[in-house]
């Protein structure tokens, strides 16, 4: 009889580059508003966007919106490119301008000041697999709205782990990204304590 541990060892996945993933949306096996992301390779199903988060999500794409017009581009459920085998879709991604609204190409790590992620079912993969992602590519500023606890989570000193630097803010406090400290916000506009 085979043990589990030989059978793991046979076991071989096919991992697919993000050219593959855009290959397989423009050939119609994957459709575009599909809910999928490719992280390292793998094609996972995101969570249905429950009530909460759906309205969370509304309410804070009015306020960076407004709050980010003059200064940069706030794009949500979006993909980036973050590598070779991972284009994720934050539920927001705040952008430097360009001129093509990035119709040419996706956003890529150089061009994302921060990504926001909204958390609830996703939260252990948001704080570990994404953080990763996100640190691994050099993004400045990753932020989780967490909405089991309402706490806002930022993570700040992207390295090859993750981030060095995790701090929970409390509803009193403002918070900035690092690239554009002029534009503030309350943790409450976060929490929907307004």
């Amino acid at each position: 009889m085979i043990g589990t541990s030989e059978m793991a060892l046979d076991y071989r996945t096919r991992k697919f580059t993000v050219k593959e993933y855009y290959a397989m949306v423009g050939a119609g096996i994957l459709q575009e508003r599909e809910r999928v992301e490719l992280i390292e390779g793998d094609i996972l199903e995101m969570a249905p966007i429950g009530p909460r988060h759906g309205g969370r999500h509304i309410r804070l794409s009015k306020l960076l919106i407004m709050r980010f017009a003059e200064s940069a581009f706030v794009s949500t459920q979006g993909s980036i490119i973050v590598s070779e085998f991972s284009a994720p879709e934050p539920d927001f991604a705040i952008l430097r301008g360009r001129e093509d609204f990035y119709e040419r190409d996706l956003p890529r790590p150089n061009d994302v000041l921060g990504v926001i992620e909204l958390s609830d079912s996703s939260l252990s993969f948001d704080r570990r697999k994404k953080a990763q992602l996100y640190g691994r590519a050099g993004i400045r500023d990753y932020w989780i709205v967490n909405l089991r606890e309402d706490r806002l989570e930022v993570h700040r000193q992207p390295n090859e782990l993750g981030y060095a630097k995790t701090k929970v803010l409390m509803p009193d406090e403002t918070v900035a990204l690092e690239a554009l400290p002029d534009v503030e916000f309350t943790v409450s506009e976060f929490l929907a304590r307004t």
